[in-house]
């Protein structure tokens, strides 16, 4: 009966310190859909509705030479890929805080939707 219980206490005490070590916004990897509303050379904004919110919001997207741009299933550099206001565009990104505590989003992979001929 008391090794039950031991047992029990030392699950108890796990399952109460686990969540204080989990980190929000480092390195999570998040997927976002939405519609590019701007281009820039080292960042890309995307409207995309909140669905917590149920509000359109648009997000900045930093991109660099390790993200990843995929056009009709084709992998592709971002001069080839050329992304566009107004495409439809699905986005996966990793969040980190910076020193300010804001979000900053790294493109990881921008795909984007085929053009049509």
């Amino acid at each position: 009966m008391r090794r039950h219980l031991l047992v029990l206490l030392l699950f108890v005490t796990v399952g109460a310190v686990a969540p204080i070590e989990t980190h929000d916004g480092h390195g999570e990897k998040l997927t976002m859909m939405g519609t590019i509303k701007t281009v820039l050379p080292q960042r890309i904004e995307i409207e995309t509705f909140d669905q917590t919110m149920m509000q359109f919001k648009r997000v900045w997207v930093i991109t660099d030479a390790n993200t990843r741009y995929v056009r009709a299933k084709k992998r592709l550099d971002a001069e080839a890929a050329q992304p566009l206001a107004g495409e439809r565009v699905v986005a996966v990104v990793s969040s980190e805080h910076t020193a300010d505590n804001s979000l900053r989003l790294i493109g990881l992979q921008i795909e984007l939707s085929a053009r049509k001929k």
